[in-house]
Parts: C-alpha cells; structure tokens; sequence
C-alpha cells in the first residue's frame, strides 16, 4: 500500500489574545516558505459559527 507523504508542515499557533500570535506565525511562514492562514478570518468569512461569547 502506498504512503501518502507530506512534503510541509501543518502548524497551529493557539494562545492568549495579544500575545503575538499573529506577527510570529506571520513571520514563522514567510521564512519556511509556508501559507500563513488566519483561521479566525476563515470562520467569518465563510460564517462558520453558531454564536459569540461576549465574555
């Protein structure tokens, strides 16, 4: 059976808001030659969620 091989990494940066996640992963990508992909974007743009937590 053949393997499927990935040729690049997948990588999800989580954390607290303010924090710089953004800016690092932003940089992380342009340096590994990676998609940077803000997931928070892709949720309202596509109105991916139910709801929002004002808290």
């Amino acid at each position: 059976m053949a393997q499927n091989r990935r040729t690049k990494l997948n990588i999800l940066v989580t954390g607290t808001l303010g924090t710089g996640k953004y800016t690092m992963s932003s940089l992380l990508a342009d340096a590994a030659q990676l998609c940077h992909i803000n997931v928070g974007d892709v949720v309202k743009e596509k109105n991916l969620y139910d709801g929002w937590d004002e808290n």
